[in-house]
């Protein structure tokens, strides 16, 4: 099978974040030392979410909630009395859902629910 032809077309940032990315690791499998900086960025989750307010705005009981997130029923309880705190992972999916429900919908392969 004959290869396609290369078109010089400019990469996109993650097309060449991948690229170096690849290189790193040929470059470690070899014993090389990767001298370059790779670039972070730092979210701020935030440390409250109204976990009530959300579940209300989804029209779903506790129970549906819970299930939904992957969450006990018992956590959803604690967190909406103000028991406990929702830890990282769980706020920043309530925070998507808050912002953007059908985000996890779509990526949950339900986008019609």
């Amino acid at each position: 099978m004959a290869r396609p032809k290369k078109i010089n077309t400019p990469l996109t940032e993650l097309e060449s974040d991948l690229i170096e990315a690849a290189e790193a690791m040929l470059a470690h499998s070899r014993g090389e030392e990767w001298t370059k900086d790779f670039k972070t960025t730092t979210y701020n989750v935030p440390d409250e979410v109204d976990v009530k307010e959300i579940r209300s705005s989804m029209h779903l009981t506790q129970e549906q909630f819970a299930n939904f997130i992957g969450a006990s029923v018992h956590a959803v309880r604690h967190w909406e009395n103000g028991r406990r705190t929702p830890d990282g992972t769980a706020r920043t999916l309530l925070c998507v859902l808050q912002n953007n429900p059908h985000a996890v919908l779509d990526a949950l392969g339900q986008p019609n629910a």
